[in-house]
């Protein structure tokens, strides 16, 4: 018999459910940091008109530079986490570095596409 590796990879995204609707996570981008059990919520600044924000919620923009060499402004938004804000610093980073290199992997997937 084959033993199955449960393990969790240290950043993974949330998808929400099809069959249960309105599906409210539908087209947005939720990753949990999974040592932690952080919650983040990452938006693309620059398809955004207009967002409020309470004071008290921890965000952290980051600028991801895509494969045609563009900048791309984000937002990452503590949804939940175990931590206090002087402990997220890192995650941000290694979240931000996380999600960039999944963009560039979506990057790569258009451009194969046309081709």
């Amino acid at each position: 018999m084959e033993l199955n590796d449960f393990a969790l990879p240290i950043f993974a995204f949330l998808d929400g459910s099809e069959h249960q609707q309105p599906n409210i996570t539908a087209g947005r981008s939720i990753i949990i940091h999974t040592p932690s059990h952080t919650i983040i919520e990452v938006v693309d600044m620059d398809d955004v008109v207009e967002m409020k924000i309470s004071p008290e919620i921890i965000t952290f923009d980051f600028v991801y530079h895509n494969s045609s060499g563009m900048k791309e402004n984000h937002k990452m938004i503590v949804q939940y986490t175990t931590l206090v804000e002087s402990e997220l610093k890192d995650i941000f980073f290694e979240a931000a570095k996380w999600y960039s290199d999944y963009l560039t992997w979506e990057d790569d997937n258009i451009f194969n596409e046309e081709d």
